[in-house]
């Protein structure tokens, strides 16, 4: 699902902008939200899943569905 914002497109769920949604996105998700960094535009817009403009657990258990295919 590709998803817009102020910096462009993006694939939700894709935060290391590899084109695929992988357990590394989520463990990208997890560093971010324990502290470790800031998200780039980009990891923003593929981050943000449900579209609420914030990054939270409910955005991890939407990549992990993602990943699962439920």
């Amino acid at each position: 699902i590709l998803a817009k914002n102020i910096t462009g497109e993006c694939l939700l769920g894709d935060l290391d902008h590899d084109g695929n949604i992988v357990v590394n996105d989520v463990v990208i998700i997890l560093n971010f939200l324990l502290g470790d960094g800031d998200f780039s535009g980009y990891q923003y817009c593929s981050g943000n899943l449900n579209g609420d403009e914030d990054i939270d657990v409910r955005d991890i258990i939407r990549t992990i569905n993602i990943i699962l295919e439920i």
